[in-house]
């Protein structure tokens, strides 16, 4: 009844909807009404535009979506006896539950290497036991900021040791880090991780595009094939990019998609009232562009016509690959970053993740504006690797705020900020600088010319930037930010 419902066009009677019609729902009437069945476990998003949102799920929903990756993954080449390493962050996200799912359905259970992550010091124990036990393996699962890190410890003999340098916040003799830094690297042999994975001949990603990865997974694996996962907290069974694909098969097996027009989503942000037009799947045309919509069934929270906040091209509403088998009919599209965050700044840059990671604006806003004396903000990120992220801060007049002062702020707050400048400080990446008041002239000439551009109503100068290198911020902020701007050490 569902399917005929969805794709016989009537579902168009039905509003598309966000997170926050089912939050007011459970606000409302409590999350147990609200759910079809009892839940066995509630997964978060990284709040990468907003707070993160909590999604129930029950085993058969992630094993449902298991089985569509495992049997189009056995038509992609991969064999149920190969030896699998498998590597993800543990619940309460997403790749735990679907990583463990799918390495269910292989019946060489000996021949898995299970590694669930909560914290970094899981991220060693993997890294330990691979080097302890000789193992070796021909296929690698892990999200890409663990191919980093994996990499890192592999051909930087210096990685370990600078882990721990930037995890001490406070000031400790460095013999003490030397020290710690035996403790924590103990076991670690990088001769062995390199013999481990050498004859890898798969390579799943997920979690962040792999673009700004590629250098370093043709490094540890030169002869693999290399297969992009994409998942979602609110839809598992998402899309995948096999090699040598120019884009993502959406896996509409799992879930009916439909595009939402950029136009319509900026109707809605005028008028909330308004009921959007959105393209059905079967009327998708080349070219087609708009906000991912998806409609999924599940045990106890089903999603109709869902805002899943993906921008997204289409290359062909119907491409035929051979080596999909059942799957070869899909539509194929191109994944190009968050609808909300081009409403937000108008501009066709993406604000893209940071080793897995996406952060809207107000994340940080939320905590800066509680800190006395700061008239403004901005982040700079790189996209080429090692990845360098720069939080530039303009003092109020009359205020001088310190970097110390600032890097303890964010540390010590718990919204969805933290988790990337805690990354960016672990792994050494971080630099916050900080101009006197009178910087600020420049962005008032932004407010100016955005005022005669768009309006008073929608001025927002941008926040958030993704630049390729570091010379490329340090020249963009000469030259917004003239004398104030002393050259960047990073």
């Amino acid at each position: 009844m569902y399917s005929e419902f969805v794709l016989n066009g009537s579902i168009e009677q039905l509003p598309v909807t966000n997170f926050s019609h089912i939050t007011s729902s459970f606000d409302i009437h409590g999350e147990e009404a609200c759910l079809l069945q009892s839940s066995d476990f509630v997964l978060l998003t990284s709040g990468s535009t907003d707070k993160p949102k909590r999604l129930h799920y029950t085993w058969n929903d992630i094993r449902s979506a298991a089985r569509i990756y495992h049997d189009l993954f056995l038509h992609l080449g991969l064999d149920e006896n190969m030896r699998l390493w498998e590597m993800s962050a543990w619940i309460p996200f997403m790749s735990g539950p679907l990583s463990q799912a799918i390495t269910e359905t292989y019946e060489a259970k000996n021949k898995i290497l299970f590694s669930p992550i909560t914290d970094q010091n899981d991220v060693i124990k993997a890294f330990r036991t691979v080097s302890k036990n000789s193992l070796e393996f021909d296929i690698v699962s892990m999200p890409v900021l663990f191919f980093y890190l994996l990499h890192q410890t592999v051909y930087n003999p210096d990685f370990i040791h600078t882990v721990v340098k930037n995890s001490v916040h406070n000031r400790i003799p460095d013999s003490i880090v030397k020290m710690l830094t035996r403790i924590m690297g103990r076991g670690i042999d990088a001769q062995r991780l390199r013999e481990s994975i050498s004859p890898v001949r798969y390579v799943v990603c997920s979690a962040a595009p792999v673009a700004p990865y590629q250098k370093v997974l043709d490094e540890l694996f030169p002869a693999a094939r290399i297969i992009d996962l994409w998942a979602s907290t609110e839809n598992a069974c998402m899309g995948l990019k096999p090699p040598g694909a120019n884009g993502h098969y959406l896996l509409i097996q799992g879930f009916v998609p439909e595009i939402l027009p950029t136009e319509e989503s900026r109707m809605m942000l005028d008028d909330p009232g308004h009921q959007p037009r959105t393209i059905l799947l079967k009327d998708w045309r080349e070219g087609d562009q708009g906000e991912l919509v998806v409609s999924r069934m599940g045990d106890c929270l089903p999603l109709l016509r869902y805002r899943t906040g993906d921008h997204i091209e289409v290359i062909d509403p119907c491409d035929e690959d051979d080596s999909l088998g059942p799957f070869r009919f899909l539509p194929l599209v191109r994944l190009k970053g968050r609808t909300a965050e081009r409403l937000d700044f108008f501009d066709p840059e993406q604000w893209g993740p940071y080793h897995g990671d996406e952060i809207h604006f107000s994340d940080i806003e939320e905590v800066l504006k509680s800190m006395e004396g700061i008239a403004w903000w901005e982040l700079y990120a790189t996209q080429e690797l090692p990845r360098r992220l720069v939080l530039l801060i303009i003092n109020e007049e009359g205020f001088q705020s310190s970097k110390e002062k600032v890097l303890r702020k964010l540390l010590s707050e718990t919204n969805q900020a933290v988790k990337v400048f805690e990354v960016a400080q672990l792994l050494g990446e971080l630099e916050i600088d900080i101009l006197p008041y009178p910087a600020y002239k420049a962005i008032r000439q932004d407010i100016d010319r955005l005022s005669k551009e768009r309006g008073a109503s929608r001025v927002k100068p941008r926040r958030l930037f993704t630049m390729k290198d570091e010379a490329a911020i340090e020249s963009h902020l000469r030259c917004k930010y003239g004398n104030h701007q002393k050259k960047l050490e990073l």
